[in-house]
């Protein structure tokens, strides 16, 4: 399972992100799992996150996996968000793990979404074909996202870089070294990393949008 923190970690400070109900306004945040368990209990209907809105979110969560060099996906590390407004992804200690640089093979190879528990390819694919979302939508969705995540970090990652390095410098846990020069040369691979997935995502869009589509 992932860690909870309050601030430290083995008596070292660390940074802590703060995930609670209020991440969107909605009804209910619950794991993939805990999702599945209330649909094959007839609570919840997988409809919820078919539409064409939620696709797309579900796209994101993907994206942002992806981006991330995220592995250990399963169905406890996905939240549905709501009925289906959107799907985020939590517990980030295996980012930077996946050597895999083409989006598609992610997707297909890791099941991003939880464990493979939904179809992602195939869900955009219904979408489009009830008319609840469009080929454009989708590119559109990719585009943005890769300019979001190229002008939130990218652009900022000195500013990021220096954040780490000041905890680093203060005793806390940073990428799990004590040697400042390793600690550099892991910030700058992982910004390698993020620089050459979202090149990938812009440079390849029409094969990945041509896959996600096909019919």
């Amino acid at each position: 399972g992932g860690v909870q923190a309050d601030g430290e970690v083995g008596g070292r400070p660390v940074i802590v992100a703060e995930l609670a109900g209020n991440v969107m306004d909605v009804d209910s945040v619950m794991t993939v799992d805990e999702f599945i368990s209330e649909i094959n209990a007839g609570v919840r209907a997988v409809s919820e996150i078919e539409g064409g809105a939620a696709v797309l979110a579900r796209l994101d969560n993907v994206l942002l996996n992806y981006s991330l060099a995220a592995t250990d996906r399963h169905g406890g590390n996905s939240l549905v968000l709501g009925a289906g407004e959107g799907m985020l992804p939590i517990d980030f200690g295996r980012t930077w793990y996946s050597s895999e640089e083409d989006f598609y093979r992610y997707l297909t190879r890791f099941g991003s979404e939880g464990g493979g528990y939904f179809d992602l390819v195939e869900a955009i694919k219904n979408a489009i074909n009830a008319d609840a979302l469009s080929e454009e939508q989708v590119r559109e969705s990719i585009e943005s996202w890769t300019f979001r995540m190229r002008e939130a970090f990218l652009l900022n990652w000195d500013l990021i870089a220096e954040d780490a390095t000041r905890l680093h410098n203060s005793g806390g846990l940073s990428l799990g070294t004590d040697d400042l020069a390793g600690f550099n040369a892991l910030m700058e691979s992982h910004k390698v990393m993020l620089d050459t997935r979202i090149t990938h995502l812009e440079e390849k869009l029409d094969e990945i949008v041509r896959n996600l589509v096909a019919a």
